[in-house]
């Protein structure tokens, strides 16, 4: 092309104006040279064009990427929160997104995209103003953004003057509880990369991203909060280890103190001793305290006693002031509920802390701010040492005076068996209260019941003997031999016992002047009273009163009639006037002979 153009320049030396050089993708490029050429022949056709460069597929929009407007939407849209995948994930490599549709393109309905999910526009004339939604900036974990973004605002301050106060040492608005908090939701190394390398818009952050970017500004902003904590957790930490260690001393001196614990505990070793005696645990000099709590598994003979409850009987009968010992341990109970090892790590690590903040005071620039703190911090954790010291000392002595090993010992637990043992030993007093109010009660209605059984005997006797002894007594209060010259005597009517009462009784059989016939002898089936009655019955007819002989015993025998047991438990009737006294009397006594000797009534001939 080159020699081609300077040829023709050489033969048309008169134009004096040269054209530029022509490209040979240029239009007309192709008629021009073949104007110059030769007319030997065409020339032959021109190279295809090379395929682009890799940069330009590169920089090819991904399937699916939807084409800028040339006008902007005329709504807001709804946003789709998804994570989207990085460009340079995509770019350059066959997948999902860079692979070509083989059924073509298609777009959607981007009007009623925005008819479905377009945002309300607010109402004219509302009077509030607000910005354009902007697309914010992701510096934090979005779990790490929520739970910051809750808990700043609980304190309903802006986020510069909570960061200034932890520039200045000031955490009193928040307490300790608040801060440990935020110590947890710091940033860790990659977020503080990403705040320290953010020179973008603040405006597009939220607040717990201000938050934190202001955060990560101020020197050593980590530490200082760790020395706010420890400025405000210092000091009660320190009282409560000077309570618990003070409660320890204590419930050690009372062990050592209590007389009537140690003479429980010796009355203890002598039981001990009596029952192991002649096998391999008999003759000890001494036991360790944790076998107090073992005494209940010795049970007794009764139900409900036990070896316990034997020693809790004897120390009442002998000496009553031991049975108070619970009450002068008072400090045994909370005693039992600290651990004495973990007192002494939080000592230590309390100890550790303080050491450390004073190192760092310098290069913080806290020393007005915690220089005073910590002087007072020092002389509380002297203090709570010196008070450590006591306590070490305290429990070497009560394990000396219980001959326990000093290795093994442990003052919570020697108190806890105490306290155990006290609350056991207060309920076997109770429970032999109860058993001794039991047996007093039990013995009481035996008492009673035997009574009640002894009345009920009596009773039951005289309703089977048919009350002989009453009718004797009340035959011989009434029976009088009537005088000659007064008729009343002779018919008034005997008293009798009521349930015995007859309303008519038959007439004696045979007359009083006949010598009676000797009695059958007795059935063994009757009782003593029966024997006792006919005898003193035989007596009182053996002299009988004087009196006229009667005309109806006068008549002769005559069959009696038959004896009728409802007739004899009947209401009395009206007495017959012209019967006399004697008949009666003489029907009634020869009734209680037949009923005495055991006499069957003769039937009527």
């Amino acid at each position: 092309m080159v020699t081609l153009e300077g040829a023709s320049a050489a033969a048309l030396p008169e134009d004096r104006t040269e054209p530029g050089p022509l490209s040979p993708f240029a239009p007309g490029a192709a008629a021009a040279s073949s104007a110059r050429t030769s007319p030997a022949g065409p020339s032959p056709p021109p190279p295809p064009p090379p395929p682009p460069p890799v940069s330009l597929l590169d920089a090819a929009p991904c399937e699916g990427a939807v084409e800028e407007p040339s006008t902007r939407r005329p709504v807001r849209l709804r946003n789709f929160n998804w994570e989207a995948i990085p460009a340079e994930r995509i770019h350059g490599r066959s997948n999902l997104w860079t692979a070509a549709r083989q059924r073509g393109d298609w777009t959607p309905d981007w009007h009623l995209l925005e008819e479905l999910f377009g945002q309300r526009p607010e109402p004219a004339g509302s009077g509030l103003w607000t910005a354009p939604a902007t697309e914010q900036a992701s510096l934090l974990d979005a779990k790490k953004i929520l739970n910051l973004g809750i808990f700043l605002k609980q304190f309903k301050r802006p986020v510069q003057d909570i960061v200034t106060d932890i520039y200045h040492g000031t955490g009193v608005p928040y307490g300790p509880e608040k801060l440990l908090e935020l110590f947890k939701m710091l940033p860790d190394g990659k977020e503080v990369e990403k705040l320290e390398s953010f020179r973008g818009d603040r405006s597009r952050l939220s607040e717990a991203e201000v938050f934190a970017l202001l955060l990560v500004q101020v020197p050593s902003y980590a530490r200082r909060l760790e020395l706010l904590v420890l400025k405000l957790q210092l000091l009660p930490q320190l009282n409560a280890l000077q309570s618990a260690i003070q409660t320890l001393t204590r419930a050690s001196l009372e062990l050592l103190g209590c007389e009537e614990l140690h003479d429980l505990i010796r009355l203890v070793l002598k039981m001990g001793n009596y029952l192991n005696q002649g096998g391999y645990a008999g003759s000890a000099c001494g036991f360790h305290v944790s076998s107090l709590l073992r005494l209940p598994d010795t049970r007794g003979n009764q139900p409900g006693m036990d070896l316990l409850h034997f020693v809790a009987l004897e120390a009442e009968r002998k000496e009553p002031s031991l049975l108070h010992f619970p009450h002068k341990l008072r400090h045994a109970a909370p005693a039992s509920r600290i651990d004495d090892q973990e007192l002494a790590a939080e000592l230590q690590s309390l100890e550790q802390h303080l050491l450390g903040a004073q190192q760092d005071l310098e290069g913080l620039g806290l020393e007005g701010q915690m220089g005073p703190f910590l002087h007072g911090a020092e002389l509380e954790l002297r203090a709570v040492k010196a008070a450590w010291q006591d306590l070490q000392r305290a429990t070497a002595s009560l394990s000396d005076f219980l001959c326990e090993d000093p290795e093994a010992f442990s003052l919570p637990e020697c108190c806890g068996i105490f306290h155990a043992f006290g609350e056991r030993f207060l309920g076997a007093i109770e429970e032999n209260q109860a058993r001794e109010a039991a047996m007093r009660r039990e013995q009481q209605r035996r008492l009673r019941e035997q009574a009640k059984q002894k009345r009920r005997s009596i009773a039951t006797c005289s309703s089977r003997d048919p009350g002989l002894q009453d009718v004797e007594l009340d035959l011989l209060a009434s029976w009088a031999p009537p005088s000659s010259g007064s008729p009343q005597g002779r018919e008034r009517p005997l008293h009798l016992n009521r349930r015995h009462t007859l309303t008519m009784l038959a007439p004696c059989p045979e007359p009083l002047e006949a010598a009676p016939e000797p009695p059958p002898p007795a059935p063994a089936s009757h009782s003593k009273k029966a024997k006792s009655f006919s005898q003193s019955l035989k007596a009182l007819l053996s002299t009988p009163p004087a009196m006229p002989a009667s005309p109806a015993c006068a008549q002769g025998p005559r069959s009696p009639s038959p004896f009728c047991l409802p007739a004899f438990f009947q209401a009395r009737g009206p007495e017959n006037p012209s019967s006399p006294a004697s008949k009666e009397v003489c029907s009634l006594v020869g009734f209680l002979r037949r009923l005495s000797v055991g006499e069957k009534p003769r039937s009527p001939s």
